[in-house]
């Protein structure tokens, strides 16, 4: 209920912000990016997709939105720079030159990097960390996604980010991606990472905890693109309000406010 109160005390702080706000989309043709125009208008905002041939001294903007792939966020990194606007980045499999290029970008400009943008996964991330907190390391932690068969990245960005809370909350151990032949009995310094691809599935996410004698499943279904998209929106308006500092943040600043 608390998280339920935050999260609507923040929309209205959202929608009292300046409308008609114009977001660069990058990845405008992707999936992400027709569900973001799909309800841009919904959140009082105009949406400019980016073209290959535009030239980017031209463009205006309040804030970006990139949802594309590697090449596509170096792009929003570069208009974001030029610039001098917000840059949500939705994009997942970051490499380190491009994390490293972000945390730069965030000392000019107020930048947001999230593996999934809905709001039901920021709070399964708070809940997988307060549950290994509590649990402790003698529980044996399973991470498992399921995604359709066109995602390119694996394990996705959210599984990352949800063996980051499994870690905040008990202490970093070493992970296993799935395991095949006579791999003997499983230790206890160990996660288990599994990734499955298969038909149309938007995204599904479990984390479990095991010990002898009970189990605990924790997860998340995405049953439509809209949660992200507007998930999307909402940290876009949230970061371009004025008087947003520069710096680097998540989706859990934003639904907190």
């Amino acid at each position: 209920m608390q998280l339920s109160r935050l999260y609507l005390g923040n929309i209205l702080e959202i929608f009292e912000l300046e409308a008609d706000m114009k977001i660069i989309l990058v990845g405008s043709t992707g999936r992400m990016g027709r569900a973001i125009t799909a309800r841009a208008a919904e959140f009082s905002c105009e949406i400019y997709p980016l073209g290959k041939s535009d030239d980017i001294s031209k463009l205006q903007g309040d804030v970006i939105i990139d949802f594309s792939s590697l090449e596509g966020c170096k792009t929003a990194i570069s208009i974001s720079s030029k610039l001098k606007i917000p840059l949500v980045v939705g994009t997942t499999g970051l490499t380190d030159e491009l994390l490293e290029s972000l945390d730069q970008l965030s000392k000019v400009v107020p930048v947001l990097v999230a593996a999934n943008t809905s709001v039901g996964v920021t709070a399964l991330l708070s809940l997988v960390e307060n549950a290994a907190k509590l649990l402790g390391k003698d529980w044996n932690v399973e991470i498992s996604e399921i995604h359709h068969t066109k995602k390119v990245d694996s394990p996705s960005g959210t599984a990352l980010a949800l063996l980051d809370a499994v870690n905040s909350g008990r202490g970093e151990m070493p992970v296993v991606h799935g395991r095949s032949g006579h791999v003997g009995a499983r230790p206890k310094n160990e996660i288990g990472m599994h990734a499955i691809r298969g038909g149309s599935v938007i995204g599904e996410h479990t984390v479990y905890f095991f010990s002898e004698g009970e189990r605990i499943e924790i997860t998340h279904q995405a049953q439509n693109r809209d949660i992200f998209a507007d998930g999307s929106i909402q940290a876009a308006k949230w970061l371009a309000a004025k008087g947003r500092a520069n710096g680097m943040y998540k989706m859990k600043d934003v639904i907190q406010g």
